[in-house]
C-alpha cells in the first residue's frame, strides 16, 4: 500500500531527526578525543560526523518541499525537488570521497605523525561503526517503505561515515601493530566505494530529471493491459517521465469512430484502470482518443460550425428547428443525424432526400430521429449551434 504524502514527510522528518541527534554527538565526541590523543585521522572524521548534519539540514527542507501538493507553479508537485536533494548529497559523497582518497594518497607517500592508540579511541571509534551502520539500515529501510530516493540517498550517506570510522580504526590498530601504511591503503578502497555509490545516485536522479521513461518492460505491460479493455482497438504513441517515486504517463487509444464521444472516454477511464493495475507507481494518466479512420484523411472534412452554415438557409426556409446535430467522421466521409421535434417528421424527411440528392462529396448519410418538442433552452442551445 502506497504511503500518503503526509506520512512520507512524517517518516523522512522523524528518521532524519534521529540521524542528526547521532551525527552531533558521535562528531562533538570524535573532536575532542581526536584533540586529546593527537589523532588526526579521529578529529578528520568527527568532523566528517558533523558534515552529516548538513544533509540532515538538507534532507529535511527538500523533503518538506518535496511533499508540498501542487500549486500554480508547479503543478504536477514538488516531487523533483527530492531528487535535486538526491543530486545533492551524491555530489556531496563524490566530494568526500575525492578528499578521502587525496589524504590517503598523502598520507601514503608522504610522512605523518602516527596517531596515540588508548581505549577510549577504540572505544568511540567502534561505537561510531556500530551506530552508523544502525543508522544506515535504519534509514534505508524507511526510504524504501516510503520510496523516497533522497532518504536512500542520505543512508548512504551514514554508510560513509561508517566507513570512514573502519579506516580510522585500522589506523589505530595499524599503528599499535607497526603497519601504519593499512591506514591510507584501507582509505583508498573506502573512497573509491563512496565514490562509486555517489556516482550511482547522482546518475540515477540526473536520469529522472532529463525526463527518462519508464523501463521498456513496464511500457509494454501497461500497453498490453491497456488493449486488453473491451473498445480498445490499439494503443501507441505511449510517453512517460519520472517524478519522484511515481511515473506520469501520456497515450494515445484507438476506439471505433461508431462510439460517442462520451462512451470513448469512458472506455479510456476503464482503460487507464487497467493500467494502474500493471503498474502501481503511475500517478497521472492523460489519454487521447482516436478512431479508427484515417488521422490525416479527415483533415479536410467540415467541421460542425461548416456543416451548419450548410444546414441553416435549408432549416430557415422549411422553418424547421433542429434539435440535436451529431457527426460522424467515416472513412474520410461525414455521417450528420439530425435531431427534430416529433411533429416536423414530414417536412424533415422531405428535406432529407432534398440533401441526399444534391449531397457534397463529404457527406456520407443523413439520418433523421425524431423527438418530444424541444424545450425553449433546446432551441436556444440550437440557435448557438
Amino acid at each position: 500500500m502506497n504511503p500518503t504524502p503526509q506520512e512520507k514527510h512524517q517518516t523522512l522528518q522523524r528518521v532524519t531527526i534521529v540521524g542528526s541527534v547521532i551525527n552531533l554527538a558521535l562528531g562533538i565526541a570524535k573532536i575532542l578525543l581526536g584533540w586529546m590523543f593527537r589523532s588526526h585521522a579521529l578529529l578528520a572524521d568527527g568532523i566528517h560526523s558533523l558534515s552529516d548534519l548538513l544533509s540532515d539540514i538538507l534532507v529535511l527542507v527538500l523533503g518538506k518541499i518535496a511533499h508540498q501538493g501542487p500549486d500554480t507553479n508547479h503543478p504536477y508537485g514538488h516531487e523533483r525537488f527530492e531528487t535535486l536533494g538526491t543530486v545533492l548529497l551524491g555530489m556531496i559523497l563524490g566530494a568526500v570521497a575525492g578528499a578521502l582518497g587525496y589524504d590517503s594518497i598523502v598520507r601514503l607517500f608522504g610522512h605523518s605523525t602516527p596517531a596515540q592508540t588508548s581505549w577510549l579511541t577504540l572505544a568511540i571509534t567502534l561505537i561510531s561503526i556500530l551506530s552508523k551502520e544502525w543508522l544506515y539500515h535504519y534509514t534505508l529501510k524507511a526510504g524504501k517503505q516510503i520510496r523516497s530516493d533522497l532518504l536512500i540517498a542520505n543512508a548512504w550517506h551514514h554508510r560513509t561515515d561508517s566507513l570512514s570510522s573502519i579506516v580510522v580504526l585500522v589506523a589505530l590498530v595499524g599503528n599499535y601493530a607497526g603497519l601504519s601504511w593499512l591506514d591510507p591503503v584501507a582509505a583508498l578502497v573506502v573512497a573509491f566505494m563512496v565514490a562509486r555509490i555517489g556516482w550511482e545516485l547522482t546518475w540515477s536522479s540526473l536520469q529522472e530529471l532529463t525526463d527518462r521513461a519508464l523501463p521498456e518492460e513496464e511500457t509494454e505491460a501497461i500497453m498490453q493491459a491497456m488493449s486488453q479493455e473491451p473498445g480498445i482497438k490499439d494503443v501507441h504513441d505511449l510517453r512517460s517521465r519520472k517524478m519522484g517515486s511515481h511515473y506520469l504517463v501520456d497515450v494515445h487509444l484507438v476506439v471505433s469512430d461508431e462510439l460517442s464521444a462520451a462512451e470513448a472516454h469512458h472506455v479510456g477511464l476503464r482503460a487507464t484502470q487497467r493500467a494502474r493495475k500493471a503498474c502501481a507507481d503511475i500517478r497521472d494518466i492523460v489519454f487521447h482518443i482516436d478512431v479508427s479512420a484515417d488521422e490525416q484523411g479527415q483533415l479536410h472534412l467540415p467541421s460542425r460550425h461548416d456543416v451548419m452554415q450548410w444546414l441553416r438557409p435549408r432549416l430557415q426556409e422549411r422553418q424547421l428547428h433542429l434539435h440535436h446535430l451529431k457527426l460522424y467522421y467515416l472513412n474520410r466521409q461525414v455521417r450528420v443525424e439530425l435531431y427534430f421535434d416529433h411533429h416536423q417528421q414530414s417536412t424533415t424527411l422531405e428535406l432529407q432526400q432534398e440533401l441526399i440528392a444534391d449531397r457534397p462529396v463529404w457527406l456520407e448519410d443523413i439520418r433523421l430521429w425524431f423527438t418530444p418538442a424541444a424545450s425553449a433552452s433546446d432551441k436556444n442551445q440550437q440557435e448557438t449551434d
